[in-house]
């Protein structure tokens, strides 16, 4: 019986220490990577649309819970920032100057803050104010053996994803 309880108690004992040692003192830090794969497109001479693919598992640190878009006009130097849930990957950005310069970065947050910024991308926005076309995708597809093709339109006007 003896014997039982040390075994019980010391194995209590390494249980505790355990805790107090790596649950108590385990920091949270914020993410310690940017998104990737960051890509902009110009949608209309005044809107872009930037693009994200997540920050790696490993890297997280935690859970993501929002993306931080931040956006400065080389012309005022002047940087806005907009922020989108986790589960968004993208941002439409509007009211942009004509024909300007522009340097986007994107930043990922968990529970203790935002992660580092990714690498700066610069985009120029569009001279003229019509919308670019878009090629859309319309559901049609074929298999022929061992290929598969689908049908594409040209539409005119301006697409905003959902």
């Amino acid at each position: 019986v003896y014997v039982c309880m040390y075994i019980t108690f010391a194995y209590c004992f390494q249980i505790v220490l355990f805790i107090k040692t790596y649950m108590f003192n385990y920091k949270i830090l914020e993410p310690d990577a940017a998104p990737q794969n960051i890509s902009v497109v110009n949608k209309t001479a005044t809107t872009i649309l930037v693009t994200w693919d997540k920050v790696p598992i490993a890297k997280r640190n935690g859970v993501i819970l929002s993306y931080k878009v931040e956006y400065t006009s080389a012309t005022s130097n002047e940087t806005k920032s907009k922020q989108v849930r986790a589960s968004t990957q993208y941002l439409e950005i509007d009211g942009l100057e004509k024909n300007s310069n522009y340097t986007i970065t994107v930043m990922a947050s968990n529970s203790k803050g935002y992660g580092p910024a990714s690498e700066v991308i610069f985009v120029v926005t569009d001279q003229n104010s019509k919308s670019l076309s878009a090629l859309t995708f319309t559901n049609e597809l074929r298999s022929r053996g061992n290929q598969l093709s689908c049908s594409l339109q040209w539409q005119q006007g301006t697409h905003t994803c959902h």
